[in-house]
Formats: C-alpha cells, structure tokens, sequence
C-alpha cells in the first residue's frame, strides 16, 4: 500500500465517509506516511478519502489521522 504526505493527501483528495467496521484483530492500514499507529480493536471503521482524479485509487485512514487533517484543512 502506497503512503502519502499530507500535502499529496489534501491537495488530491476528499473526505468521503466510512469504511464498514473491521473484524477484531483486522488492521486499519492507514495511507498517511506520518502515521505509525495501527488500529486493531473490533468494530474501529477507517475513514474513506477520494481521489479529486478519476484516475487514483481510494485511500483509507484511520480515526486519528482523519481527524488531524480535517483540522489542518478547516484552519483550526
């Protein structure tokens, strides 16, 4: 799985919602290249970002790296 700055993240990609929840044990592989934690806990969903271009594939992050970037987009 391909990894991504938050510059690459925020300048070709949208927040779209949620991924459906994953199994325990299951790994959220987050797409950020910051990111060094992995979510392993039952039920935890990753967040769904796509491409601004047809052409990329969509990418999933976790709860805490959504969050962070949301905030950096939002100015606040």
């Amino acid at each position: 799985m391909m990894r991504f700055s938050d510059d690459v993240i925020i300048g070709l990609y949208v927040p779209r919602g949620l991924s459906p929840p994953r199994a325990g044990g299951e790994q959220v592989e987050c797409a950020r290249s910051r990111c060094a934690r992995r979510e392993r806990t039952a039920g935890t969903r990753a967040y769904r970002w796509v491409p601004r271009e047809k052409n990329r594939p969509v990418i999933a992050l976790c709860p805490r790296c959504h969050e962070e970037l949301l905030t950096i987009i939002t100015g606040g």
